[in-house]
């Protein structure tokens, strides 16, 4: 997953839980996000054989917690959301 942050460039992350209202996700580096992020929830890099469309999202962070292999866990909602067709391959 990439994410976007006020006064951050465009940084990776693993996601390690979705839900209808949030996301978890695991960073390895110390730019943690706060305040709004915008993230892009790609379904086809778990199942490539879904037909579910990404979602570009717009969620708050909610909670930050040290990461089981250093780094950090960061909750974020899902306020908004988009989807969009992954481009053809």
């Amino acid at each position: 997953m990439q994410y976007e942050a006020p006064g951050l460039a465009l940084q990776r992350a693993t996601t390690i839980n979705v839900s209808r209202t949030g996301v978890l996700i695991e960073l390895t580096h110390d730019d943690v996000p706060a305040g709004t992020v915008r993230f892009r929830l790609n379904f086809a890099a778990v199942d490539r054989q879904t037909d579910f469309p990404d979602l570009i999202c717009e969620g708050r962070v909610v909670r930050i917690e040290p990461g089981a292999a250093g780094g950090w866990r960061v909750a974020v909602t899902i306020d908004n959301y988009e989807p969009v067709r992954p481009a053809a391959h």
